[in-house]
């Protein structure tokens, strides 16, 4: 049976907590929680419970657990504890029939979490277990009506011991549960929910982080005395002192998060200053339901302090072959919104930044934007997103260096697939986007360029066109000329519209020029294919420029085994070696030179059973590649991932940036891999 331990609570006056919340001795009885069946949906399991919550009482038990597929091991994962009136307004529906019940929309949170990648649980309160009735579960009588059997049977317990009780009754299943970490269970809870959470969460130690919606954490601002909670025994805790400010304080630190609504506001903050691990989320609606921008920023609490955010299976191994993995991590996310495409920069005075196609509804679509973080400490903590382009069009796939002067150099480029009816067929909100523009402001916006900073990436300079794109963008000679190559859609820059985006025009790889830093460009020469290979099924190729001047290229080839190709100038650009396979099984490349002079290649690659970031090394200029076996630096979790660049840090370890899902079913997010050579 669940014990009441609240000695780290006891407050030094006539009353405590532990009075008003501790179990009485008479209440005993036999755990047992059984399995009565388990509900599958697409995204989730739904998994029923009968589970015993007094004497001769029962709780109906639902725990929602996210789905694993194509995994051999189950992973062992983070929890929320979700206590309501009933389970089934946090899922949103009805588990027997699929039911919705929309009086409880935004405020669903078991789907919700579990959706992020936790198991949650959640039982009936004790308004429908302790005394049985006729009446509906929504009847609001239920409650007076338990609350006065309670304290008929066991005088001087409140409602809110009880239900604090039960919800710790749902810990100890979570904690006997192999599929759970019994270190990372939190509890959330909105309104009733709310209080539940605020006090289980307060006394329970095997609670780890609390978030609670708009419980009213001022005595004055809700029905506190209410039967069904402290009833009469409130005036003698108010008077002995006792708030929400000390049971929090005797929580020790625990992460606390308040969701402001109409219960609570500026006068919860301020009973809430000083205490420690507390923090205030107060949109200043004055309405009860959070706002779902308000719920999210909850839920990211949560993610701070429960989870490790990537899926288990994601982790490489720490030792390899040839590398050793320092750490893998999340280092930017945007809630419900896709991020893609990155690439990784390292300026001459140790700031690191990342820029990357983010605050996306999805893979295409007409809302991406060039975005930027920064790094002052090595890639160990990351600033907040500056947007550097945002234009009516789908601004993508972003390449950055910085130049010998110090300058930054941006190259990016627009799309309009997301008006392809192939792309859109259910998604009519983009087609009519896409109707809002003229074809002067499309022709105007839609292309390939590159943009300066001389401050630092803090402002940047006009657009100028160029005639190519890469995801990564072009590098810089030790000549100071720039130099770029990549897929050159449509030398007739006056081709339909429709062309344009479909890019239907016969490709090519191209090479282009700057030798302003940036300012102007021109083209050069174009790369020969070997036979047998056609053009249609080439792009996103990136350079890197060899001690000897040579000039190594590699580029994606979408057909047959889908291998890198490989081609070398010797001329600075102006011809090309015929392409040819290598043995590097991905695409795209990121090519970096490092200190010790050997090429360092990085790409992701696709194929079921291989979704994830690899690595090679290449100690003869790309000859030949140590590709056997390739160094691991993340397992994706699905086949949308990829596009990783690299820098070198001063101590010689290597900070890999890509795109990748952190668990399943959400959106990409941006992560990092730190890891070393070992030989």
């Amino acid at each position: 049976m669940v014990g009441a331990v609240f000695s780290s609570l006891a407050l030094f006056a006539a009353l405590t907590f532990d009075d008003v919340l501790k179990v009485p001795e008479s209440y005993r009885f036999r755990e047992d929680a059984r399995l009565v069946k388990v509900h599958r949906y697409p995204d989730f399991d739904i998994e029923e419970y009968r589970q015993a919550n007094g004497p001769g009482t029962f709780q109906r038990v639902l725990m929602t657990v996210p789905k694993s597929h194509k995994l051999k091991i189950k992973p062992v994962r983070s929890a929320v504890v979700v206590p309501f009136y009933f389970p089934e307004a946090m899922v949103g529906f009805e588990p027997e029939t699929a039911e919705a019940l929309p009086k409880y929309a935004g405020v669903t949170m078991m789907a919700d979490l579990t959706r992020r990648g936790y198991i949650c649980i959640s039982a009936e309160a004790y308004h429908l277990t302790a005394v049985k009735s006729e009446r509906d579960r929504s009847d609001f009588a239920r409650w007076p009506e338990a609350a006065a059997f309670l304290n008929a049977k066991w005088p001087g317990w409140t409602g809110m011991g009880k239900l604090v009780h039960d919800t710790r009754l749902l810990v100890d299943m979570l904690v006997r549960d192999k599929r759970v970490d019994p270190e990372a269970i939190g509890i959330a809870g909105h309104s009733l929910g709310g209080k539940m959470a605020m006090y289980a969460g307060a006394v329970d130690p095997r609670i780890k982080a609390i978030l609670a919606s708009d419980p009213g954490v001022c005595w004055d601002r809700t029905n506190w005395n209410d039967s069904w909670y402290f009833g009469d025994r409130l005036p003698a805790m108010v008077a002995a002192g006792l708030d929400h400010a000390k049971l929090l304080r005797g929580a020790g630190g625990k992460p606390f998060c308040l969701l402001c609504g109409d219960a609570d506001g500026s006068w919860s903050a301020e009973l809430l200053k000083g205490v420690p691990g507390a923090e205030v989320i107060d949109p200043k609606l004055n309405r009860h339901r959070p706002a779902k921008y308000v719920l999210d920023k909850g839920y990211d609490f949560l993610d701070r302090h429960l989870c490790v955010k990537i899926e288990p299976e994601c982790f490489p191994p720490a030792k390899q072959p040839a590398a050793e993995i320092v750490w893998m991590r999340e280092i930017c996310r945007q809630t419900n919104r896709m991020i893609g495409w990155p690439t990784v920069c390292r300026r001459r005075n140790g700031e690191l930044l990342a820029v990357f196609s983010g605050d996306r509804d999805c893979h295409v679509c007409p809302f991406g934007k060039v975005q930027l973080v920064r790094s002052s400490d090595g890639g160990e903590t990351w600033s907040e997103p500056e947007t550097v382009v945002d234009d009516s069009l789908d601004d993508r796939d972003a390449g950055l260096i910085e130049l010998d002067n110090g300058d930054l150099l941006l190259f990016y480029f627009n799309s309009i697939c997301f008006s392809i009816d192939t792309w859109n067929r259910s998604h009519g909100m983009y087609l009519r986007h896409y109707g809002k523009l003229s074809p002067e402001d499309v022709r105007r916006e839609l292309g390939y360029f590159s943009r300066r900073s001389t401050d630092g990436g803090r402002t940047w300079e006009a657009p100028v066109r160029m005639s190519v794109t890469a995801p990564h963008g072009g590098i810089q000679l030790r000549d100071g000329r720039v130099m770029a190559i990549g897929r050159r859609w449509n030398p007739d820059g006056n081709a339909p519209l429709e062309d344009l985006g479909r890019g239907s025009s016969i490709p090519e790889i191209a090479v282009e020029i700057s030798a302003d830093r940036g300012r102007s460009w021109s083209l050069i020469s174009k790369v020969p294919a070997s036979s047998g290979l056609e053009f249609k099924n080439m792009h996103e190729p990136h350079l890197v420029e060899l001690s000897d001047g040579t000039i190594l290229m590699l580029c994606n080839h979408n057909s047959g085994d889908l291998h890198l190709l490989q081609s070398v100038s010797k001329d600075g650009g102006r011809t090309w070696s015929p392409l040819g396979k290598t043995s590097l099984d991905g695409y795209p490349s990121h090519l970096t030179r490092l200190a010790d002079g050997r090429i360092l290649c990085v790409y992701a690659c696709r194929k079921p059973g291989r979704e994830g970031e690899y690595a090679a090394v290449s100690g003869n200029g790309g000859k030949t590649w140590d590709a056997v076996p390739e160094i691991l630096l993340s397992r994706g979790t699905c086949s949308d991932i990829g596009y990783p660049s690299s820098v070198q840090l001063p101590d010689g370890s290597i900070l890999t940036v890509y795109y990748q899902s952190a668990r399943h079913f959400e959106l990409p997010v941006l992560m990092a891999t730190k890891w070393r050579l070992t030989k």
